[in-house]
């Protein structure tokens, strides 16, 4: 089973961390002792990602808590699930970040940092096959921003009067951008406006905010809880989503979101739901879709649908706004569907977008950092604690290079395309046909190193989009793949014979639509290289 280690840090982490936990134990029919009561064996067949089965059949979160004051655990520990926890798993300081990104970072955060490393270790140890590590986590705040750690909830001044959440902020996505794999962006503002506009709540509490993330997490974590094929783990989600590493921020949506007041009056639909999720209004980031472009979606349905209804009203939304996705990635909206539904509702969906109009996030707390630090308002707090300016400057250089190049990737077209960064782009075809497909052991960021290493050697990274040049990308990956892989002489073949494919392909025009071509390909190849395992057994046996 491929387990993930659940890290929750900060009030804000907590407290949306616990009532994920809240949400998926009713999914998966376990009660607040840890005590599974389901009637679906599909509630069991992948518990184990999130859970771990202890003495007695109790089934204990893979969660490990850490704060820098003891406030936010005691809640924890006193609420309904509370006992779910493990005990030991409770890492606290004694006193609070107060706010400060430095403090969090440089003081109060180091001397707690020994403790969680090793209970993260312990957790990690207990798993089987561990695949990566989940972190919820705040970035307006001193403790959840200070110890680097990325669900990822962005500052808003509508919900929270903190006048120094943009220093916070801005620190804090720093390795978020250079070292994530995947960063969830949850928007404070958006959360606001869900719960005043779309749900009629008067006067919005952080309770309903984050039961917006909480059935937002669900839904994003759903084709890794339940069985399927589309991104059954995080590798394969890291591969379908992220066509250039530093571009890895997704705007999730939820529906339906309906007042309490009007549920009872609508029928759901899968066109309801499907219109609903790339309505900016259900998107968990307050910005406009409209105003960028998709680079790549991913769409999960939960509940008794229709695949073929599904299949038609996501093509009729790629049709009627073609414009808003980009037309250089071929086939980048990918759909699933979980027979399982959250509670209380018959159907939900859940869309996870790699969309360039995330940038107006960056904006928004880029502008609020600079009329601070222009002033240097504030300063003093976080160079007492030892912080450079020059690291705030440093930060802030680092999220207007991002912005740029979400910028860049959303202004091209086809025809800019060759004139870009063609390595960059045919990386994303060779990681996506090479690289995933053939669940090779290798990091993909180690074997794309690798690759480009080898091919600025030989070419001009502004080079035009030449068969010469795809030429020695395919055949670089391929001998970096054959020494990857050495031990497996058939998949070494198999991939050989890929090679020769793709070349030709990607001679012939590698903006060209043969992704169809190549699938079938390589599901013909998939297929007899899973009958040679079997024999294979068969004849160990």
């Amino acid at each position: 089973m491929r387990e993930i280690v659940h890290i929750q840090v900060g009030r804000c982490g907590n407290q949306i961390g616990t009532k994920f936990w809240e949400v998926i134990s009713n999914e998966h029919g376990i009660d607040p002792t840890g005590i599974y009561y389901g009637d679906s064996d599909l509630q069991l067949e992948r518990i184990n990602v999130h859970f771990n089965e202890a003495v007695g059949g109790k089934y204990v979160p893979r969660a490990v808590l850490v704060d820098l004051e003891s406030g936010i655990m005691d809640s924890v520990r006193s609420s309904q699930f509370g006992q779910l926890f493990r005990p030991d798993n409770f890492i606290f300081g004694q006193s609070s970040a107060s706010n400060n990104w430095a403090r969090g970072f440089l003081t109060d955060g180091p001397e707690i940092i020994d403790s969680i490393m090793d209970v993260v270790r312990k957790e990690s140890e207990s798993c089987d096959c561990l695949q990566g590590f989940q972190l919820t986590h705040a970035l307006g705040g001193g403790t959840g921003s200070g110890m680097q750690i990325s669900f990822s909830v962005f500052p808003s001044l509508k919900v929270s009067k903190t006048v120094v959440e943009p220093y916070n902020a801005m620190l804090s996505s720093e390795p978020i951008i250079e070292h994530g794999d995947a960063a969830y962006c949850i928007d404070n503002e958006a959360l606001y406006d869900i719960c005043s506009r779309t749900l009629k709540i008067k006067t919005p509490t952080y309770g309903d905010l984050n039961h917006l993330v909480s059935a937002t997490m669900s839904g994003v974590t759903a084709c890794l809880r339940f069985p399927g094929q589309l991104n059954a783990d995080l590798r394969k989600l890291a591969v379908n989503m992220v066509p250039f590493p530093r571009l890895h921020f997704f705007m999730p949506a939820f529906a339906p979101l309906a007042s309490r007041g009007s549920q009872q009056y609508r029928a759901l639909t899968v066109p309801d739901i499907t219109r609903q999720m790339f309505d900016a209004k259900n998107a968990m980031v307050a910005c406009d879709p409209r105003y960028g472009r998709y680079l790549t979606v991913a769409a999960l349905f939960r509940g008794r649908v229709s695949m073929r209804e599904i299949d038609e009203k996501m093509f009729d939304i790629q049709n009627k706004n073609s414009s808003h996705f980009v037309e250089w990635i071929p086939n980048n909206v990918k759909t699933a569907v979980c027979n399982i539904p959250p509670r209380g509702l018959q159907m939900s969906g859940t869309v996870i977008a790699n969309t360039t109009a995330i940038h107006m996030l960056f904006r928004r707390i880029s502008q609020l950092f600079s009329a601070l630090l222009r002033r240097k308002a504030f300063l003093h707090w976080y160079t007492g604690e030892g912080l450079d300016e020059m690291e705030l400057i440093q930060a802030e250089s680092n999220m207007l290079d991002l912005m740029a190049e979400y910028q860049q990737y959303q202004d091209i077209s086809i025809e800019d395309m060759p004139h870009l960064q063609p390595i960059e782009l045919i990386w994303a075809y060779v990681k996506h046909y090479l690289v995933d497909k053939f669940k090779l052991g290798r990091s993909t960021q180690k074997l794309r190193e690798d690759t480009l290493h080898g091919l600025y050697d030989d070419a001009d990274k502004h080079a035009g989009v030449t068969a010469e040049l795809c030429n020695k990308i395919i055949n670089h990956c391929h001998s970096i793949m054959k020494r990857y892989i050495v031990e497996d002489s058939y998949l070494s073949g198999t991939i050989q014979k890929l090679t020769v494919t793709a070349s030709s392909t990607f001679q012939s025009d590698i903006l060209s639509d043969t992704s169809l071509e190549l699938d079938g390909f390589i599901g013909e190849m998939e297929d007899d290289y899973q009958e040679q395992g079997q024999m294979e057994q068969e004849r160990e046996q």
